[in-house]
């Protein structure tokens, strides 16, 4: 019992270790990012996915995204949507990774910049990938639990963080109304859904 005990007291430091981990890859991934777009625009190119117009705009827009998402999974607010995009992005880095190598491109991954090229480099990349998304969904599914034990824990009556849940019941006074009209009133007449 006693084990069981310390090693509840320890998830929520190892969650937040994780959470420290993954900020801190993807706030460093989109600062180096973002101090060279024209690079990274190159290195989005290399994958021959997307027309170079599209490249330049992620190449504007993802490394502020990714930085985001990094100092989101921080705070309790922002924790779910940050760690839901982070598991995609993974997801989708991994499959863009994957395709490049499956095609022997001779690319970097462009993931923190630079970086070298090739097959050797691209499969380091994939495998760092694949581990991202992998804890990213992790804390994901503990971050949901986490949500539902508070949103369970407040009561039919007050959500978490004081969100009202919805009534169960009709409005008082008996009736339950449709946009203003009783039910009584809203009731279509036998024949009204034949042709």
């Amino acid at each position: 019992m006693e084990r069981m005990d310390r090693s509840i007291q320890k998830g929520p430091v190892i969650a937040m270790a994780g959470r420290v981990i993954l900020a801190a890859v993807f706030v460093y991934a989109g600062v180096a990012k973002a101090l060279d777009p024209a690079g990274f625009a190159g290195s989005i190119n290399g994958y021959r996915l997307l027309p170079y117009p599209a490249c330049a705009a992620l190449a504007l827009y993802l490394p502020w995204l990714e930085i985001a998402c990094g100092l989101g999974v921080l705070w309790p607010r922002t924790r779910l949507g940050a760690l839901s995009l982070l598991f995609f992005l993974c997801l989708i880095f991994g499959g863009a990774i994957a395709s490049a190598w499956m095609r022997d491109l001779d690319i970097g991954c462009g993931c923190f910049g630079g970086g070298e090229a090739g097959a050797a480099a691209l499969r380091g990349s994939l495998v760092r990938s694949v581990m991202l998304a992998l804890l990213s969904g992790v804390l994901l599914w503990v971050e949901e639990a986490r949500c539902k034990r508070e949103w369970d824990s407040a009561g039919a009556a007050d959500g978490p963080r004081g969100m009202s849940a919805p009534a169960a019941s009709g409005p008082p006074g008996g009736k339950n109304e449709v946009h203003g009209a009783s039910e009584k009133t809203k009731a279509l007449p036998p024949d009204a859904g034949t042709l």
